[in-house]
């Protein structure tokens, strides 16, 4: 990690730029006086002691001498325990006043998610989240993007499925693959992903680096045709390939797979 890298991770922590500078200067040398600390992390002079009286006050640095006044700073190692605490009580306390409100707001049951990183980080999000089965349409890039929480899934023993046009080694799972070259793809298709997460939340959408745009819901019509669709190219690969796919139907269309050999069993007499 790199210094700025350290700044940046400060500031989204809540430390404003120029507290951000000092703690980090203080990491680097201490203790050290205001009039140090301020040309080390190039903070002016005039705002050096109101910076350093609230980091203070916050318990992040400590005066260790008087005459001149030195500071030094709180250990990395305390650090984290400090705004681990931090946090999670602030977040209990906004979980508690949510559930407190009277009346509670309407829930929103349809995500759009814009940007390739967002649209990716939230098919993480819902596959570490997922309890009991992941169904997963995708190209080998984001597959490849994906695969560390795919893996995780497989560990946790979770039904995992996934269909690719593309070419795909090493993914855990049920995986039902043409083994196209994903290039020759891309010359006439754009990338797309579709997952369902335990026949309950569903992500679909493109999932190009330069336009990305998805939608992520739990509405039960929109799961359904996404259930469909998986298992519609799954059927068509594996009646060109020969494959057995009937284990992975009927994980993924239940009960409505069942039901309809009847009906075709009675069409033939």
């Amino acid at each position: 990690m790199t210094r700025d890298d350290i700044l940046d991770s400060l500031t989204e922590l809540g430390f404003s730029t120029n507290e951000a500078r000092a703690y980090r200067g203080l990491l680097v040398e201490s203790p050290a006086t205001g009039y140090e600390i301020a040309q080390r992390a190039g903070i002016p002079r005039s705002a050096i002691y109101a910076v350093l009286k609230r980091l203070e006050d916050g318990g992040l640095v400590a005066r260790v001498e008087e005459t001149p006044a030195r500071y030094a700073p709180l250990p990395p190692t305390d650090l984290m325990g400090v705004l681990r605490r931090r946090f999670d009580g602030s977040l209990r306390s906004l979980d508690d006043a949510i559930h407190h409100m009277r009346p509670p707001p309407p829930p929103v049951d349809l995500w759009n998610v814009t940007g390739y990183e967002e649209v990716l980080d939230r098919a993480e999000s819902l596959i570490q989240a997922a309890e009991k089965a992941i169904f997963l349409s995708v190209w080998r890039r984001e597959a490849a993007r994906l695969q560390p929480a795919l893996e995780a899934a497989a560990k946790k023993k979770l039904k995992l499925i996934t269909f690719s046009f593309c070419a795909l080694e090493s993914m855990p799972g049920r995986v039902y693959s043409y083994g196209l070259d994903e290039k020759d793809l891309e010359a006439f298709w754009k990338h797309k992903m579709i997952l369902v997460v335990d026949h309950g939340r569903t992500l679909m959408g493109g999932a190009e680096p330069d336009k990305s745009e998805a939608v992520v819901t739990g509405h039960p019509a929109i799961t359904e045709v996404a259930l469909n669709n998986i298992a519609l190219d799954i059927t068509l690969l594996t009646q060109r390939k020969k494959v057995d796919a009937t284990e992975s139907m009927v994980d993924m269309l239940g009960e409505r797979l069942g039901s309809l050999d009847p009906l075709v069993a009675k069409t033939r007499r």
